[in-house]
């Protein structure tokens, strides 16, 4: 099985997990929340889902025979706009599911931004430093010129 389809299934499990947890008991999957929350959650759903996809294209890109060495540093597509688009898209749409299906409590934003700093750490404390042995000078330069979690939007790198 390829890199890209464990990594898709991967996701999917971990959002139907999220789905399962978020949606009312005994409600249909589209029984979103009606107004402004089943609408932003919604919208904010495919732009995660439609960034995941484009990220894990982006990295599938290296066509290489299996373990092999790892490829190139990735810096296209939206890893020239931000160094941990995948991250994000999750984010985006574990934020989205919950947005759909509930309202949003102190209590699950508390939660929420504990998760997001946790993530924080293990890119900050584990694959950062992994990144940067493994490609050395080269990650440096793109650390320098990509944000690692808002993405830049303007201007050339």
């Amino acid at each position: 099985m390829g890199n890209l389809a464990m990594r898709s299934i991967v996701w999917l499990a971990a959002l139907a997990w999220w789905t399962y947890l978020k949606k009312p008991a005994g409600a249909a999957l589209t029984d979103i929340r009606h107004g402004l929350g089943g609408v932003a959650g919604l919208s904010l759903l495919v732009v995660g889902g439609l960034s995941a996809l484009w990220s894990m294209l982006t990295l599938d890109a290296d066509k290489r025979a299996p373990g092999a060495p790892p490829g190139d540093l990735r810096t296209k597509g939206p890893y020239h706009y931000v160094r941990n688009p995948l991250y994000l898209s999750g984010a985006a749409m574990f934020a989205a599911i919950s947005t759909m299906y509930v309202p949003w409590t102190l209590a699950a934003a508390a939660r929420f931004a504990v998760l997001l700093v946790i993530v924080h750490i293990v890119v900050v404390r584990l694959e950062e430093p992994a990144t940067r042995r493994r490609f050395g000078p080269d990650y440096e330069d793109y650390c320098r010129r990509v944000p690692r979690w808002i993405p830049r939007l303007g201007g050339k790198s």
